[in-house]
């Protein structure tokens, strides 16, 4: 073995998981010296082992790497430096130790006597660790004290030579010390392996976190357990009976716990950590409510601050213990109903960036889902205004209340529809709390593809620019034959347009109320009535109002996926179970009694459907048209087709609308709006008849006036007239046609002679 001019010729190896100062003093004693003399001759003079087991000082480190040949990561091992901020805090400056992180630590350190004696009073560096309680090893309970003095052991000499590290501050051989064992394969040591798990592992993040997740349950666990432990699960009991020979001792805040504290603690801790078992559940629940019980006033924030450092996992379990006993604001903003509880972290900003996803109205599918239409004292209005308004408020802080969620939204706060739904009257209020918990994560973490709050600023004021165009709906009542709309329906149908584009209420759209018999009336009967034209219109009309204001990339409506929420029994009914149903009713032409009915839902739900899927009841066409019915608009009544039908073949209003199929009204009105001029009341149009032709389908072919006038398009006093100026007698009404090889008979049968004419014909 080659050794190094500066190295020692005599080598002490440190045991395995020996302390630095320990190891000093051992090496120190194999020399026949005391530390403060091997620090001196390694130029370490100024070095003391107590602050050295803290943490290293490069030039310490460099020097007792050089003279004993240990790695210099090896001998930061031996140090407590690597738990700095784990299971200890160190002082950089002093290289002291500070308050530990979790359970309180001292200047000494706990032993087990038989390590001690095995090992000839050699001390493990973990027994200065807060968290190390048992001997894995022996199966015992780490001792505290000195049994004979009382005092907390320190390790390294400071006086001198001593014949052994192994003594208390009174020269007890600690070695000697009474033990408390403890079953091997029990809690205990279980507990402890745990812990030892957590504090060698490479992810120092991890190991804080757990760490501080167990020292609060413990912590919490010890003081239940001395207030409430007639309510202790039995599947501690076995556990806490390793204890009986090391009683548990009352947590006061003041000086350190001691080891079988400490180990009680972990032990219980543990058991309500494992998040995966029944067990687990019962024990944090127990550990929940017994300090629940601690609080006189026992507020959600009260009792959550002692919990507030929590990782999140540990803290979502929590709240889901404490769910009980919360009211239901307070679990719509911690999300207690939900899988994931959390403490709400939302700042303004965000709240404010989920009001622009929400419009002011809820959406009418979720409104069917959630609000129990049948509740006494039901307002569609105001429930669908408060459920917008709650669904800001989940996952917001304490900070934020209602009435600023309904300042953000510029809708009414009304706390009657708030107590209606999230009261202890109301059954469905867990649902509510829920869906609107996830629909408020869900909103957070996907978005939504309408900005609400742009188009309420462009389209929802009362003096909006936004209306149906009167000239395309004008073209469309003609088509359908409808009847000229009264002002009031045109209103209905621009306010519908801007609500589909803003999920706003009719009152504040009109910046006034809205609320008369007429205008409701009006308003219900157009959302369930309305005709797939006007719909297909109104959806026309709205795609170009967003695309005129550069608003390409939103759809015109748009509401959350159900697949958002899980786990929650809807109060109402989910829209899509009735798509089915409300198909069949519709091809029969159901009135909206009827669809109540059929698919279970209130009149106002039935049209919050219409809404939500866009399906419509128009009413099914008469069987028989009355005479004062306007003809609907069909055939071809292109431009075109009108000049060469009233201009070029001279046709008669009449006539034309005979041939198109439509109303002689419908054809005037189209005439006039291309600019066709039309003909004078009373003026003669002039035709021109030809004589063989006359003569022809008259006499030989037997046709009446009526069909020669149908096919010349003169009126049959015109063709009277010209036989009567050709000299062609005309046969009676009454005389049936014969076939042509029929000889005619009398003055019937006369052949004329008379050359082509033209005649004027009648009024036109």
């Amino acid at each position: 073995m080659t050794w190094s001019p500066d190295r020692m010729p005599i080598f002490v190896p440190p045991i395995p998981g020996e302390a630095l100062d320990s190891w000093i003093e051992a090496y120190a004693f194999r020399l026949h010296t005391n530390a403060s003399g091997l620090l001196s001759f390694l130029n370490l003079t100024r070095s003391r082992p107590r602050r050295m087991v803290v943490a290293l000082t490069e030039h310490e480190r460099d020097a007792l790497s050089r003279a004993t040949g240990m790695e210099p990561a090896v001998l930061t091992r031996m140090t407590l430096h690597p738990q700095d901020g784990v299971s200890i805090a160190v002082r950089a400056q002093t290289r002291g130790l500070a308050r530990a992180p979790t359970w309180r630590g001292s200047s000494g350190s706990r032993y087990c006597p038989s390590c001690l004696h095995e090992t000839e009073d050699r001390w493990q560096l973990r027994w200065r660790l807060p968290w190390s309680f048992a001997c894995r090893q022996h199966s015992l309970l780490l001792l505290d004290t000195c049994p004979a003095c009382g005092a907390r052991p320190i390790p390294a000499g400071r006086h001198g030579h001593v014949p052994s590290l192994g003594r208390g501050r009174c020269a007890h051989p600690l070695r000697d010390s009474p033990t408390v064992s403890v079953p091997r394969d029990g809690a205990v040591v279980a507990a402890q392996a745990k812990i030892d798990e957590i504090l060698e592992a490479s992810d120092l993040n991890y190991a804080r976190e757990a760490l501080h997740d167990l020292y609060t349950l413990a912590w919490k666990a010890l003081v239940v357990f001395h207030t409430h432990r007639a309510g202790l699960p039995d599947l501690l009991n076995d556990a806490l009976r390793e204890f009986d020979r090391a009683p548990i001792l009352q947590l006061n805040g003041l000086g350190s716990e001691d080891a079988a504290t400490a180990a009680a603690g972990t032990v219980i801790a543990l058991a309500a950590h494992a998040g995966q078992t029944p067990g687990g559940s019962i024990v944090l629940d127990w550990i929940t409510q017994g300090d629940r019980q601690r609080f006189v006033t026992a507020t959600p924030s009260s009792v959550l601050h002692t919990y507030r450092r929590l990782s999140p996992p540990l803290m979502s379990r929590v709240l889901r213990s404490l769910d009980s006993g919360l009211q239901s604001h307070h679990r719509l903003r911690y999300g207690t109903a939900t899988s994931n509880p959390a403490i709400p972290k939302a700042t303004r900003e965000d709240l404010q960036r989920r009001a622009t996803m929400i419009p002011k109205l809820m959406w009418p599918s979720w409104t069917i889902r959630l609000a129990d239409s049948n509740a006494p004292n039901y307002q569609p209005y105001p429930q669908r205004w408060t459920l917008s308004s709650l669904l800001l408020v989940a996952r917001a802080p304490v900070s934020f209340t209602h009435p600023d969620a309904c300042a953000m939204l510029s809708i009414p706060a009304s706390k009657r529809a708030v107590q209606m739904l999230l009261g202890p009257q109301n059954e469905g209020h867990h649902a509510i709390v829920s869906a609107l918990a996830q629909l408020a994560a869900g909103l957070d973490s996907e978005g939504s593809p309408i900005n609400y709050e742009r188009r309420r600023a462009l389209f929802g004021a009362p003096d909006a620019a936004v209306r149906l165009d009167s000239e395309l709906h004008q073209d469309l009542s003609k088509r359908q034959g409808w009847r000229p709309p009264g002002a009031r329906h045109l209103r209905l149908l621009d306010l519908y347009l801007r609500s589909l584009l803003t999920g706003s209420d009719l009152t504040s759209l009109a910046g006034r109320r809205m609320d008369s018999p007429t205008v409701c009336t009006g308003w219900n009967v157009l959302r369930f009535r309305m005709h797939p034209a006007i719909q297909e219109l109104i959806k026309r009309q709205a795609q170009a109002v967003l695309d005129e204001h550069g608003i390409t990339d939103e759809p015109i409506f748009w509401e959350p996926p159900v697949e958002w929420v899980t786990g929650v029994t809807w109060p109402g009914q989910d829209p899509d179970d009735l798509n089915e149903v409300v198909r069949l009713l519709n091809g029969a032409g159901a009135s909206l009694a009827e669809v109540a009915t059929g698919t279970g839902l209130t009149f106002e739900n039935v049209r919050l459907y219409c809404d939500a899927t866009g399906t419509t009841f128009p009413e099914l066409p008469r069987q028989e048209r009355r005479q004062t019915d306007p003809t609907p608009r069909v055939g071809d009544l292109g431009p075109d087709r009108l000049r060469e039908l009233y201009v070029e073949q001279q046709l008669s209003i009449a006539k034309i609308a005979k041939i198109i199929g439509t109303s002689t009204s419908v054809v005037r009105g189209e005439l006039t709006r291309i600019g066709v001029a039309l003909h004078q009341q009373g003026r003669r149009r002039e035709h021109f008849i030809d004589r063989d032709w006359f003569e022809r389908e008259y006499l030989d072919r037997r046709r009446s006036i009526a069909e020669l006038s149908a096919e010349s398009g003169a009126s049959q006093t015109t063709l009277c007239r010209a036989a009567a100026g050709w000299g062609i007698p005309r046969r009676h009404p009454a005389t049936r046609a014969m076939s042509k090889t029929q000889e005619p008979q009398g003055t019937w049968n006369s052949p004329l002679t008379v050359g082509d004419s033209t005649y004027g014909s009648g009024p036109g």
